[in-house]
């Protein structure tokens, strides 16, 4: 992907092996990168929550495996922003995600949003892909936050990942957008509905343009935006 990431990926694997799973969240690199113990404009968010899911909190709720920093009684702050990325795609897109048979996520953090959806009573395969060492951690964190039921793959082979399929919904959180362009042309995989989220900038790439062209290129799909603090979404439906 980029430098950036092999050695961010490489730094979790060391720190993990040293100090163990179950305290993975603990890691300094985790932190500043997937997971937002103080995510931006959160009071904004938890607002939306509560108007548009009234009762959210008694249906989601944070695992104590990898010891989070718990915000409130069973909820941490990056639960609430998976939440809140989720919840907003089904404002947009007016899809219900556990409708959904097959989802695809790229760079899917430590496997938050994965767990996520079963808490939400998704039933289909969620894959997540992602660097050999982020996929090891993905694994171990869900095969011990959900029921042996829940199917998922967590893998950094991309022909597991890009089996000829059209995917219900494509997911890239603040990933594909922190990439170069030759790996999103390559990752980009077709999907009924998209869910990508980006900074203006990276590496001197205008994110704003390259989305726009995405757009232009994928026509027969219906594009929404939605703007807050410095994240942008694109949300796109079929």
């Amino acid at each position: 992907m980029n430098n950036f990431w092999d050695t961010t990926a490489k730094e979790i694997d060391s720190w993990v092996n040293q100090y163990g799973h179950d305290r993975m969240l603990e890691c300094p690199q985790i932190g500043q990168t997937f997971y937002a113990a103080k995510p931006e404009n959160l009071e904004e968010k938890i607002q939306y929550l509560n108007e548009k899911r009234p009762g959210w909190r008694n249906y989601i709720w944070e695992h104590y495996y990898g010891n989070p920093q718990f915000s409130s009684d069973r909820m941490s702050n990056n639960l609430i922003q998976q939440f809140y990325h989720l919840t907003l795609f089904e404002e947009l897109s007016g899809k219900l995600v556990g409708y959904f048979n097959n989802v695809f996520e790229f760079g899917g953090g430590f496997g938050a949003m994965a767990r996520l959806f079963h808490l939400l009573q998704y039933a289909g395969t969620y894959i997540l892909y992602d660097l050999s060492q982020i996929s090891k951690l993905q694994e171990n964190y869900l095969l011990n936050t959900l029921p042996s039921y829940c199917k998922h793959v967590c893998t950094s082979d991309w022909k597991i990942a890009s089996l000829p399929r059209v995917y219900d919904l494509y997911i890239a959180l603040f990933s594909l957008a922190e990439t170069d362009l030759n790996t999103r042309d390559t990752y980009l995989l077709p999907s009924k509905n998209y869910l990508i989220s980006f900074g203006n900038v990276f590496n001197g790439i205008s994110n704003v343009s390259y989305f726009e062209e995405l757009q232009n290129k994928l026509k027969s799909h219906l594009w929404k935006s939605h703007n807050i603090g410095n994240a942008r979404y694109l949300i796109g439906t079929s």
